[in-house]
């Protein structure tokens, strides 16, 4: 099977590792703290929610994260597994962030937040 940027492996069903290793990427492409790479984490008709801020798509995921790190400094994202069954990663998020007055935020979000990886190749958040 080959890949390309549109798709980024390990794709469903998942084990134990592959799972662990689809989290480890998000984690990773986070951390990169650019757009256009944390872009191709998710599918390009992603479903995202944040707070009262609902985006759908790359177009809408792109900008959004621009400006979310242009407000925050120091932004560093740990996603751990929580659950898998064969076609969905549930994950816990942990960060930490700097706001523009040099405040440390530090988050975690104990509810297993769901990013699901569909079997369609949809993810939604």
């Amino acid at each position: 099977m080959s890949t390309s940027k549109e798709t980024k492996p390990p794709l469903p069903p998942f084990t134990l590792e592959t799972a662990h290793q689809k989290v480890k990427a998000a984690q990773d492409a986070w951390n990169t703290r650019n757009p256009e790479v944390v872009q191709f984490a998710y599918t390009p008709d992603s479903i995202w929610r944040n707070r009262d801020t609902f985006l759908r798509g790359r177009d809408e995921i792109v900008p959004f994260l621009r400006a979310k790190w242009d407000r925050e400094d120091g932004y560093r994202l740990r996603k751990e597994l929580f659950a898998f069954t064969e076609n969905k990663v549930f994950y816990f998020i942990s960060f930490l962030s700097l706001s523009p007055t040099h405040t440390l935020s530090f988050v975690v979000l104990f509810l297993p937040l769901c990013g699901m990886e569909m079997k369609t190749g949809k993810t939604v958040l």
